[in-house]
């Protein structure tokens, strides 16, 4: 179910579909995608070498994540330290689409890809008017497995977008998926 403070042009921006853009590359949700054996991957090869060329590793890229939370006026929320997407969620609705699509994942993926574990690297932040934003950053998300995240969220009434240049943890490796009541821009 939609909610009331977002217009249907608002949640029509977030029903994707898979296109080729006008370079010829796939694309999903505005964001370009790497193949590899057969699947699509929200990955950028070029933006990961850089990354790790400037930071000398592979973990976050602070000043990145700095600049991220102040374009967006967001502050850490007290519920970092135990980051998850169900934070959105009132309980009763939370407890019944746990149950419910923990089976999904169970005989689309097994189980070691349950719903819970396709999150990583997790921060909830709020803004000035106390909105909730989950993100999350994993490895490796093909548009099969954002997909079913994608559906999952939005039938509880919450929005999802996904960006690989505004990711701060591993840019080019882990997209940056935001998971909310209210509509966020990202960088695609």
């Amino acid at each position: 179910m939609q909610d009331e403070s977002t217009s249907q042009q608002e949640w029509d921006r977030y029903t994707s579909i898979m296109v080729r853009n006008e370079r010829g590359v796939m694309t999903y949700a505005g964001v370009e995608l790497h193949e590899r054996n057969g699947k699509f991957y929200f990955e950028d090869p070029v933006l990961a070498e850089k990354h790790v060329e400037k930071t000398d590793k592979q973990g976050p890229d602070k000043d990145k994540l700095a600049e991220f939370m102040l374009r967006h006026d967001l502050k850490e929320s007290y519920a970092y330290r135990f980051a998850s997407w169900d934070k959105m969620l009132p309980v009763k609705q939370k407890n019944r689409f746990r149950s419910r699509s923990a089976e999904e994942f169970y005989s689309q993926y097994g189980e070691l890809d349950r719903f819970d574990k396709l999150a990583d690297h997790q921060k909830i932040f709020v803004n000035n008017q106390g909105e909730r934003f989950y993100f999350t950053q994993p490895y490796q998300i093909t548009v099969e497995k954002y997909q079913i995240m994608e559906r999952a969220w939005r039938s509880l009434g919450l929005l999802i977008d996904i960006s690989i240049k505004d990711a701060w943890y591993y840019p080019g490796k882990t997209p940056l998926i935001v998971v909310s009541k209210t509509p966020l821009e990202l960088i695609k």
